[in-house]
């Protein structure tokens, strides 16, 4: 399910340049958002289920740090970059790291 995640994210953030109106992007933000909420439970439960026994908390600290630290440097960052290069390389390049971050988990899955 997350490596099907990746690829549906993936591919929004893809086809998000070619959009040029509100159709294509209402239905383009609602996949990626039902894609990326769907991956944040399985996320959880493997955190859980990998963190150390009676480190649960911290474990969820650290994941809530980096998200929250992300939440600020990326728009900071994709901004600039954005504004130096264009947005579509910007999004296409999220989207070919989604997607192959998915091939990767895809092909680590099939050889375990």
């Amino acid at each position: 399910m997350l490596t099907s995640v990746l690829f549906v994210a993936g591919a929004v953030y893809l086809a998000f340049p070619f959009s040029r109106g509100l159709t294509t992007l209402m239905p383009l933000s609602f996949c990626l958002g039902l894609g990326l909420g769907a991956g944040q439970p399985m996320v959880m439960s493997l955190l859980h289920s990998h963190a150390p026994p009676g480190r649960m908390g911290e474990a969820a600290g650290v994941r809530m740090s980096l998200i929250n630290a992300m939440a600020v440097v990326v728009p900071l960052l994709f901004g600039a970059l954005g504004g130096t290069i264009g947005l579509a390389p910007v999004l296409w390049s999220v989207g070919v790291c989604l997607t192959g971050s998915g091939w990767l988990a895809r092909r680590e899955r099939r050889s375990a």
